[in-house]
């Protein structure tokens, strides 16, 4: 018998195997191939702009630079968060083959992370993709930025003023030119901007138009001088500056007193950039010929100062006087803290975006109605039909019959109240510039569907689309959204759900109403006529200034207005803002009485319920004032949805001052530029350990140079009061019983004895003739004083330095305010 052939390995069994095999080494030779080959030619490089600093609530900008040595491609670049469920931001390019392009995308950045992913995505698939570091700041934290050519000479400085012991500290950071971003929006990440020796004629078109609108908005330039000379200085705008640097001269300490107070023993003269006067105050000592040598100017909402002089200066950079310097020039107790294009909190906005009359409940009467013919026909009516038929029994059927009948109707009359439009609403504000037609809009809008639907939203004008920042402040809760920018920038995949309205903001330019002024500060208060020249009613109009409110109703086309504002009157005596221009009562009408409502929850977010908009400049009035109807116009592919809506338009009016001029102490700033011990203020009120405090008074709307007449002082524990110039004279203590400048608080008291607590602290003034500290007799709180020889302690720019003293121990706290007023004529 044969034996059994054996089994070869290239037998049929082995077959399966070797096809397996054979497959996967074919798919591992094609593996290259099936791989995208343009990113073996595709090089992607991102950074983020502002120098790597974020903060929520802000727009990010991140600059991408493409390059393709490969075949032409058609994709998008898409910003994302690390954080899943987050929204995606996108910006469609075409790279042809040898193509080198430059884009900058924005994003808003996560509460929490380090990093942002940047894809090019083409057919679907990420064929490039990057780590972007980010450094993510505290959302009420302040941001200082330098540029500078050596900022190590200015930073010290600088990060000194931003510590701030009882409160929130500023961050300070540096900066190129090239971090500067191209657009608006994400330069709302910086509150205050350090310019020193860098050619400004570095900033492109963009970026010029960019800090424009940042300082319209309520930004804060400061420009000081350095080692190279006026030349990087003439790439700015003239206009922008508040005076034209012209030449570098040699100022001598002297000259200086009346700003720094006492200066080091070895201060020393000090070359500094010299100009004409444009507009604003002047800030320091003349120069030749009328020139200044610094001055500080408003524009927009915000302001823009210009110093001569070096702060890196070796005996001034170290010293007390060098100090109170930077916290003249960086006051973050001034104005708004926060640059006012960040809205890190916007939930009452979104609240008030949804007060649309489509989504409002039914009236009540309708309800009570309603629930009344539901019940008598399921109960009563029901009973008695059945029982004159003698057919009770039948109820079983009855009830459920009528119950169902009853839900239809109940819906198709919900379903009418409602409607079945879909409805796009608009809640914006827009900062704009007197009499320019055009504002930098944040518009919340909110899709309205009566039905679940999907839809793609188009916003033209190349706007910035996100969600509302409340909702992004809680991560994993946010409806992601997927965003792409352009012009229209669109959201794609927007579901709205049944009945309800989903809300997104969009940030833009946007038309404005053009507004005309001729005001003037005449005695303390304001006056003149402001003119409506657009072709738009104006509803609610008001101008606030120096913590008041002239309320002006409602300005029709062409309308002319005129007002008068007392700014000595005090301010709103705890009243909103929102209660003085809309009352405290409703109107009878529904329809009216929402859009009142929707009107004070916009103010009331702006303002924190106080009386003054976050970021409305003091030194110049500001016109509120709102227009019905939408400032976008959002299209719904495929839809003709109703486009509803309210703006709120607010508007910087120009001032001029009267030659002879009242400063109440609502139109003077102060600032506190020097302290020891335990000692804080916030330009309203301050508290006093055992130590001093050191604070500059000036005029906030001054214009020119300065020549005081009068100078009156009080000094209370909270409550108000309005100066009337009538207070008793008082001269400085004799010169034996002046404490020693150098040491005002001498030798602490005996810890034996008693403690003599005092309600007030000790008070000095600086004599700017002199260059001394003077002290006065123990002020009371129940009297003002005139300060006879007014012009030893205010300067040509209307500057008053104040020193407090409290010299008891270390428990005698010390709490009050500083009222001030001024006269004098302006030259």
């Amino acid at each position: 018998m044969d034996a059994p052939l054996a089994r070869h390995p290239h037998s049929a069994a082995g077959r399966p195997l070797r096809l397996a095999a054979a497959v996967f080494v074919a798919l591992a030779a094609l593996l290259p191939l099936a791989q995208p080959t343009l990113a073996n030619d595709l090089t992607l490089e991102a950074r983020a702009l502002l120098g790597e600093n974020v903060r929520p609530g802000s727009w990010a900008a991140v600059s991408v630079r493409l390059s393709n040595d490969g075949p032409s491609l058609s994709g998008e670049l898409r910003i994302r968060s690390s954080q899943s469920g987050r929204s995606q931001y996108g910006l469609a390019v075409e790279l042809p083959s040898g193509a080198r392009q430059e884009h900058v995308v924005y994003a808003q950045p996560p509460v929490f992370g380090s990093r942002l992913h940047v894809d090019l995505i083409s057919g679907g698939q990420a064929v490039a993709t990057q780590e972007v570091r980010i450094r993510s700041h505290d959302t009420w934290s302040p941001i200082i930025a330098i540029v500078a050519e050596r900022p190590e000479g200015i930073q010290p400085g600088v990060a000194d003023v931003a510590r701030n012991p009882q409160g929130q500290s500023a961050n300070v950071v540096v900066l190129s030119p090239a971090d500067l971003p191209p657009r608006v929006e994400a330069w709302s990440a910086i509150d205050r901007l350090v310019w020193q020796d860098v050619d400004a004629g570095l900033l492109t078109a963009e970026q010029q138009a960019a800090l424009r609108g940042w300082l319209g908005a309520g930004g804060r330039l400061v420009i000081v001088g350095g080692t190279a000379g006026v030349a990087p200085l003439r790439g700015f705008p003239e206009d922008l500056l508040p005076y034209r640097p012209i030449e570098t001269i040699t100022v001598q300490p002297a000259d200086l007193l009346s700003v720094f107070g006492q200066l080091p023993t070895d201060a020393a003269a000090v070359p500094a950039i010299s100009g004409l006067l444009n507009e604003g105050a002047s800030m320091l000592a003349q120069g030749a010929a009328g020139q200044v040598i610094g001055a500080q100017s408003s524009w927009g909402q915000g302001s823009v100062t210009l110093l001569g002089i070096n702060p890196a200066e070796s005996w001034l950079s170290d010293s007390a006087a060098g100090r109170g310097l930077w916290r003249r020039l960086l006051p973050l107790g001034a104005g708004p803290f926060i640059n006012p294009l960040a809205l890190p909190e916007d939930s009452m906005l979104v609240q008030a975006l949804n007060n649309l009359p489509a989504v409002a409940l039914p009236p009540i009467g309708q309800l009570f109605l309603l629930l009344f013919a539901y019940v008598a026909l399921i109960g009563p009516v029901n009973y008695l039909v059945l029982r004159r038929l003698d057919k009770r029994e039948w109820a079983w059927f009855t009830m459920p019959v009528l119950v169902a009948i009853f839900t239809v109707v109940s819906y198709g009359l919900g379903a009418t109240l409602k409607g079945s439009d879909v409805i796009v609403n608009q809640l914006a504000i827009v900062r704009a510039g007197q009499g320019t037609g055009e504002g930098l809009g944040q518009v919340y809008v909110g899709v309205f569907s009566p039905s679940r639907r999907t839809f793609e939203v188009h916003v033209p004008g190349g706007a910035l689309l996100s969600n509302a920042a409340s909702q992004m402040q809680f991560g994993q809760t946010e409806q992601a959204l997927d965003i792409l920018f352009g012009d229209p920038s669109r959201l794609r995949n927007f579901e709205v759900g049944f009945g309800v309205l989903r809300g997104f903001r969009a940030e833009a330019s946007t038309p404005a109403p053009r507004v005309g002024s001729d005001l003037r500060l005449v005695s303390g208060r304001l006056e003149g006529t402001v003119t409506n020249l657009s072709d738009v009613t104006l509803e609610n109009v008001a101008v606030v200034f120096a913590g008041g409110a002239a309320i002006l109703s409602e300005m029709g086309p062409g309308e002319t207005r005129t007002l008068a504002l007392d700014t000595s009157s005090g301010t709103f005596m705890g009243f909103a803002l929102s209660e003085r221009i809309f009352g405290s009562s409703f109107p009878r009408d529904p329809g009216e009485a929402r859009v009142i409502q929707t009107r004070r929850m916009v103010i009331d977010q702006l303002t924190g319920h106080g009386p003054t908009p976050t970021g409305i400049n003091a030194n110049r009035p500001v016109l509120l004032a709102w227009e019905r109807g939408p400032v976008l116009d959002v299209e719904l592919p495929g839809e003709r949805p109703n486009q509803v809506g309210d703006s709120l338009f607010m508007l910087p009016l120009a001032v001029s001052v009267d030659s002879q001029a009242v400063f109440g102490d609502a139109l003077l700033a102060k600032t506190v530029v020097e302290s020891s011990g335990e000692a804080w203020g916030d330009g309203s009120g301050f508290s006093l350990a055992r130590g001093t405090i050191v604070v500059e008074v000036r005029p906030r709307a001054l214009e020119g140079s300065f020549e005081v007449s009068a100078l009156e002082l009080a000094m209370t524990q909270g409550e108000m009061r309005n100066l009337t110039g009538n207070g008793t004279r008082i001269d400085p203590l004799p010169g034996h019983l002046q404490p020693n400048a150098d040491d005002p608080l001498g030798e602490p008291p005996d810890p034996l004895e008693p403690p003599r607590f005092e309600d007030l602290p000790d008070l000095q003034l600086f004599d700017v003739v002199t260059g001394r500290w003077l002290e006065f007799p123990r002020p009371q709180t129940s009297r003002s004083y005139l300060i006879n020889e007014p012009r030893r302690y205010v300067d040509d720019g209307g500057r008053l330095l104040a020193r407090f003293v409290n010299r008891g121990g270390i428990q005698d706290h010390k709490w009050f305010t500083l009222v001030v007023r001024m006269e004098g004529s302006i030259r």
